[in-house]
């Protein structure tokens, strides 16, 4: 590619900023995983036991999810030319997810969490799976990939960060 062909393909700031921002509140809520066992153990008297087994049931539903949205992103985007869809979808279904898991009335089960668990790692591949492979589809020149990786990174862990100061 020449080098005129290079800055044609340039990513602006912006444009970067644009990509990664949607990653941030998405990193917010995937943080949560880490203190998810510890809140539903002992403010619900759930079993570490049984939330350990959901996390791995979780684990394994995800290996199954990930490639399969991966896949139905890739053909629906070779139809389209979009892989849009998906990330809202993924961002909508998010926003219940979240509710439900992060907010759990009285009374709660280990099918309760294992029903939203999923239901939230699922939202989560939605809006990843896609959303990854987006970032790489933005640019053909390897530099600017790289760069719209970097503020997909930086976002990340400004989310991970918010998490961290959110009890401050």
């Amino acid at each position: 590619m020449t080098t005129t062909q290079q800055s044609q393909h340039r990513v602006t700031a912006l444009a970067g900023a644009a990509y990664a921002l949607p990653a941030v509140p998405v990193l917010i809520l995937m943080s949560t995983n880490n203190v998810l066992s510890g809140i539903y153990s002992t403010h619900h008297g759930l079993a570490l036991s049984a939330i350990a087994t959901v996390m791995l049931i979780a684990g394994l539903f995800d290996a199954v999810t990930d490639p399969s949205i991966g896949y139905f992103s890739d053909r629906y985007h070779a139809r389209t030319g979009s892989r849009r869809p998906f990330v809202i979808a993924g961002a909508l279904l998010l926003i219940p997810c979240a509710w439900f898991l992060l907010n759990p009335g009285e009374g709660v089960t280990i099918v309760y969490f294992l029903v939203w668990y999923l239901l939230f790692y699922l939202a989560v591949t939605l809006f990843q799976i896609p959303h990854l492979t987006w970032g790489g589809e933005i640019s053909p020149v390897s530099s600017e990939k790289n760069k719209v990786f970097a503020y997909r990174n930086y976002a990340g862990y400004a989310g991970m960060i918010i998490f961290a100061l959110i009890p401050l």
